[in-house]
């Protein structure tokens, strides 16, 4: 499965740019989780906003999805601290989706000819470098930028763990090329990650934004591991 987002330069703009950015409050009234940040698309469709995870008394933090296909990553920044290595070490994470009945989940582009592939929503691991790339290498621009792939989990009410080896196998980057075909971009990125978390997408995207048009889901992560 190939990934993309809704336009190619929407990672630009949100990696390096939003990301990096103020982040508004957590919901009004609750604390913030120090650390975690969801980045829903902006409405233009061509960048990424930000705002802080909600603090949550039996996990490390949480979030609401929004009503309509935005909440595209939820991720913390440089987990091992600068230029820590996640290479060679396993992503883990335990996290539950509280919903009320009915509730129903939708990506952007859904049963439309942009996003034909009908691949329920999902969520998967997620990270990036701002390490220096070029076109046409091994460690092309698109290599900055990984997805764990097949490993993800169809969102639905319930408790779900995720695990993924960050080596050169089970990961597509930005042009869903798999790592096997990208080693030094891949080898590069996860050296010096920068971004780490999770995605969201569905169809034929892993980053294209998802959300809860019916009903409401809360996404509580109760445990996360880089070791």
């Amino acid at each position: 499965m190939r990934r993309l987002v809704r336009r190619p330069l929407i990672v630009v703009v949100a990696i390096l740019g939003v990301l990096f950015g103020s982040a508004p409050a957590a919901a009004q009234g609750q604390p913030v989780a120090p650390g975690w940040k969801i980045y829903p698309y902006a409405p233009s469709g061509m960048a990424l906003s930000s705002r802080t995870a909600s603090a949550s008394a039996d996990a490390i933090a949480q979030f609401t999805f929004l009503a309509t296909p935005g909440d595209a990553l939820f991720a913390t920044q440089r987990p091992l601290g600068p230029h820590g290595s996640i290479l060679g070490k396993t992503i883990s994470a335990t996290f539950r989706i509280d919903a009320a009945a009915g509730t129903t989940f939708a990506y952007w582009g859904e049963g439309t000819p942009a996003n034909p592939c009908g691949t329920p929503a999902t969520a998967r691991f997620y990270f990036n470098t701002n390490g220096k790339f070029g076109f046409g290498t091994d460690n092309d621009w698109y290599s900055k930028y990984w997805w764990s792939n097949p490993a993800s989990v169809i969102l639905a009410p319930g408790e779900f763990t995720l695990s993924a080896p960050v080596a050169v196998g089970p990961w597509s980057n930005w042009d869903g090329k798999m790592s096997a075909d990208r080693v030094a971009g891949f080898t590069a990125a996860a050296s010096d990650p920068d971004f780490v978390g999770l995605s969201f997408g569905g169809g034929c995207f892993f980053e294209n934004g998802v959300g809860t048009p019916t009903g409401s889901a809360t996404f509580v992560l109760e445990s996360w591991t880089i070791e």
